[in-house]
């Protein structure tokens, strides 16, 4: 299960203060586009790619449009419990 990874949302979603300092944000992902902003919950920092640290401690590197496909087999990575929960897409 993804536990934290790249992700602009944050920055968006800050509670209306001012910006934060990108050095010291925790960034928390989403697995699909953040609809008050239209911003992806996945950022591409990293030459188009986004990393991401899973709860085992692992991390994986990826695309943005992998890690927020609306697959099964992407959507089950962001659940505790390794289904995918087509339901909420």
């Amino acid at each position: 299960m993804i536990a934290i990874g790249d992700s602009p949302a944050f920055i968006y979603v800050n509670l209306g203060g001012p910006p934060p300092n990108q050095d010291d944000v925790l960034y928390i992902a989403f697995p699909h586009i953040v609809p008050q902003f239209g911003k992806p919950g996945v950022g591409d920092w990293h030459n188009g790619r986004a990393t991401m640290l899973f709860c085992d401690g692992h991390t994986e590197s990826a695309k943005e449009s992998e890690w927020i496909e609306a697959s099964a087999q992407s959507r089950r990575r962001w659940n505790n419990d390794n289904q995918p929960h087509e339901e909420c897409w």
